[in-house]
């Protein structure tokens, strides 16, 4: 796992001073002019004067705002997080302008800031809507990393780190039939027999310390297919994914962990599928309109402290 050393005085140096209130947030009206800091300290939320609700880093920079969405934030009065878990900005005169969900969470959902700027309304179960990407279909049955090890992931397989891999795996599974969807083309159907041997590579690339399609023996990912007697006669790819991980350490002078911020669950699935689609070998594979059926196995590499991924595809 990277560490970072959290200098907040000196990141806060590039911002007018303003007062500051640490999120995440809930039921409770925005402050106009109002710094609302990051859980990991690298951005902020603010209710602009001209109606503006933007989130900027410690430079200052606006990272999103509804008006660069095109939402017409002129006279924008007050934003809240509502009790009934949305966020939403009203006029002078009591008209919604925006509002960030049209299916309301509930209470208990919170407004926060993911550690690359991504302002997010979390529940229990998760992210349920993101600036980037919008609503979020909620997953069921992911329990929270903190439940699977009480700090970084274990080596072992425990009964809560293998459900907590596979979660992992179903959400890079949910985020590459995203990308098909966005491509027009249809979804990938889930094999286990494809996740057991896609899982299998990616634990001996751990095991060995090697990032290959090929194992140091020899062996493609054919070969490993066929060695499972897998039903997969025809056009097939593989996509692997080196190091991803599931959390930020934050240390001080002493290196001493102060505080560990856990990534949102879609953020860490979604991150293979993410570094698959920015790399044309890859994407093609991801995107072959032939492929049908695959699966995402994962693996903890704990000396790293970061994941490896295996995605296998077929007719």
């Amino acid at each position: 796992m990277t560490r970072f050393l959290l200098l907040l005085l000196v990141a806060f140096a590039a911002l007018p001073a303003r007062a500051q209130t640490p999120l995440p947030v809930s039921n409770a009206e925005l402050i106009r002019d109002h710094l609302y800091l990051s859980p990991s300290g690298s951005h902020f939320l603010l209710f602009r004067p001209d109606g503006d609700l933007v989130v900027v880093d410690t430079d200052g920079q606006i990272v999103w705002g509804l008006g660069g969405m095109g939402v017409a934030v002129q006279g924008a009065d007050r934003a809240a997080m509502q009790p009934d878990g949305t966020l939403a900005v009203y006029a002078a005169d009591g008209a919604r302008l925006w509002s960030a969900l049209a299916d309301a969470p509930g209470p208990g959902a919170a407004l926060t800031i993911s550690a690359d700027g991504d302002l997010q309304i979390v529940t229990e179960a998760g992210p349920v809507w993101s600036a980037r990407t919008g609503a979020l279909r909620p997953v069921e049955g992911c329990a929270p990393v903190e439940d699977a090890a009480g700090g970084m992931l274990p080596p072992g397989a425990t009964p809560a780190y293998v459900a907590y891999i596979a979660c992992i795996e179903r959400l890079a599974h949910d985020e590459a039939n995203r990308a098909r969807e966005a491509a027009g083309l249809g979804p990938l159907a889930w094999s286990d027999a494809f996740a057991a041997v896609a899982r299998a590579h990616s634990e001996d690339m751990v095991r060995r310390g090697y990032v290959a399609h090929d194992t140091p023996e020899g062996l493609t990912f054919s070969d490993r297919m066929e060695a499972a007697s897998l039903d997969c006669s025809g056009r097939r790819a593989e996509n692997i994914a080196g190091a991803h991980a599931v959390g930020l350490e934050y240390v001080n002078d002493a290196d001493e962990v102060v505080s560990v911020e856990w990534l949102p669950q879609r953020e860490v699935g979604a991150a293979p599928v993410v570094s698959w689609m920015n790399s044309p070998p890859h994407r093609r594979n991801l995107l072959n309109p032939d492929h049908h059926r695959h699966a995402i196995g994962v693996a903890w590499d704990a000396e790293a402290q970061m994941y490896r991924a295996t995605q296998l595809l077929c007719e």
